[in-house]
C-alpha cells in the first residue's frame, strides 16, 4: 500500500476546514484525547496489512 503524505500547511488548513464543521457547542468543550492512543494503535493494524 502507497502511503500518502499531507504537506504541514494543507493538514493544518484541513484541519482547520474540520474544526469550522463543528456545531458550536463542540467547540466550547475542551477536547477529549483519550481515544488517540486507541485511534494510532488501530491504524498500525491496518498499515501491517
Amino acid at each position: 500500500m502507497k502511503k500518502s503524505f499531507l504537506s504541514p500547511s494543507a493538514a493544518v488548513a484541513s484541519v482547520g476546514f474540520l474544526y469550522q464543521l463543528l456545531p458550536p457547542e463542540s467547540r466550547k468543550r475542551p477536547p477529549d484525547v483519550r481515544g488517540v492512543a486507541l485511534m494510532h494503535r488501530m491504524l498500525a493494524v491496518l498499515e501491517a496489512r
